[in-house]
């Protein structure tokens, strides 16, 4: 929890919304993002869709 709560920290410096998302596997950290739907121009681009598309 801690670390998606740093990716939605994170997020606001770079102009996003603040949402970070994290997806963890046996206790390993497969994937941690935050949103780039602003970024990117991408409507797609929230947090939880970019952990999956990394994992």
């Amino acid at each position: 929890m801690e670390l998606a709560l740093q990716q939605a920290r994170r997020a606001p410096l770079v102009g996003e919304v603040p949402i970070g998302a994290v997806l963890v596997s046996d206790n390993h950290v497969i994937a941690a993002a935050h949103n780039y739907r602003e970024i990117s121009q991408d409507p797609t681009a929230h947090a939880e869709i970019l952990i999956i598309r990394k994992a």
